[in-house]
């Protein structure tokens, strides 16, 4: 079983990012910063940094994975960033791509951090959605939780608002998690390693797979900001993980993708059994 996580950057390097996705054969992917406009005719739009985004990235991407099924969660509408909104039709979330082989059983989304926003009102962070899953697949059952965290600009260290945002992540993963299999949860959480986010979801069992991989860097060359720690991957317990790989080539993104190779315990122990016997 693959399981890939990334922040897609809103699309800024182009085909890259869609052809390695392709190519990438994963089961689930789990993708941030992605911008939903199928109303729009003109699609990429400069994001106010000197870069052009896809505003309709998720459409991009549908059409580019065939067979896999596409669900988009927005968190606002018409924002390009933190500090850039355009009054366009066009929504800012995160995406979810499920391979055909595999089954959602049960599956929610829901804003841990903010309220839907339609305008330009208000002020910088930006509300934040988080999507879980749970399936049913040639390796067995899992449920994935999957999050791209608020951005602070004093810094990724715990707030009250990432706490909060951690706890009601927590239950919405519970909510669907099926006790047949494993949980995961993946994202760019956007916290240090040391954040007390990780002991409020290892109250469900689940663990840092970065720190156990030993992990330190998430971000491509692309990104210039000397804190570099940003995506993770968690399971718990009945996973069998046999690595975690973080894709520094092609570079597809600022982030670079993690790439998670395990399967649910049951399921390999049962192969072994039927090896031996």
């Amino acid at each position: 079983m693959k399981i890939v996580s990334l922040n897609a950057w809103g699309g800024r390097l182009g085909a890259p990012l869609p052809d390695w996705l392709r190519n990438a054969a994963a089961d689930v992917l789990c993708l941030q910063e992605v911008f939903s406009g199928p109303a729009l005719t003109e699609t990429a739009l400069p994001d106010g940094d000197g870069h052009t985004i896809d505003a309709d990235l998720f459409g991009s991407l549908s059409r580019a994975l065939p067979g896999y099924r596409g669900w988009f969660s927005a968190g606002s509408r018409g924002y390009v960033n933190d500090s850039t909104w355009l009054d366009l039709p066009f929504e800012y979330g995160i995406a979810l791509f499920v391979h055909p082989s595999i089954s959602i059983t049960a599956q929610r989304s829901a804003l841990v951090h903010g309220a839907f926003r339609r305008d330009g009102s208000g002020s910088p962070p930006l509300s934040r959605p988080a999507q879980a899953v749970a399936c049913v697949g040639p390796e067995g059952r899992f449920t994935l939780g999957h999050l791209h965290g608020l951005w602070q600009p004093d810094g990724k260290h715990d707030s009250e608002l990432r706490l909060e945002q951690a706890r009601r992540f927590r239950e919405l993963i519970a909510g669907v998690a099926d006790p047949a299999g494993p949980l995961i949860a993946c994202g760019d959480f956007n916290v240090l390693p040391g954040s007390a986010t990780f002991g409020l979801l290892g109250e469900l069992g689940l663990r840092d797979l970065n720190r156990r991989f030993d992990i330190h860097c998430t971000r491509s060359s692309l990104y210039g900001k000397s804190v570099r720690y940003a995506d993770y991957m968690l399971a718990g317990d009945g996973l069998d993980v046999e690595r975690l790989e973080v894709v520094r080539s092609p570079e597809v993104s600022d982030h670079c993708p993690l790439v998670l190779h395990a399967a649910p315990a049951a399921r390999k122990t049962g192969q072994d059994a039927a090896r031996a016997g």
